[in-house]
């Protein structure tokens, strides 16, 4: 029978200060020390960050496994596609 040693996962809440090339740049709250992560590692979680959102990031040792975004983020909408006559959310009543 393998019996295996339970891995130490940490939970470190980091700063996203920017992006550089195929990078982004996190900054740890506690030790202040930067660290890059490549933007493939992250793709989808950065269609929510913006400069200065703090995330949760799980390392086991120096492995950054994944970032967890904040549950709520404040995003503002600067383009969207214009709205087709007949496309809408609510019905209308007739009488």
């Amino acid at each position: 029978m393998l019996w295996f040693q339970k891995a130490h996962i940490d939970k470190r809440p980091m700063n996203y200060l920017y992006s550089e090339g195929k990078n982004i740049i996190l900054m740890d709250n506690e030790t202040y020390e930067q660290i890059e992560v490549p933007v493939s590692h992250v793709e989808w979680e950065m269609n929510f960050i913006k400069e200065g959102s703090t995330v949760k990031v799980r390392m086991y040792k120096d492995e950054i496994l994944d970032i967890e975004i904040e549950d709520t983020v404040t995003l503002e909408v600067i383009e969207a596609p214009d709205a087709v006559k007949g496309n809408t959310t609510t019905t209308h009543k007739r009488k």
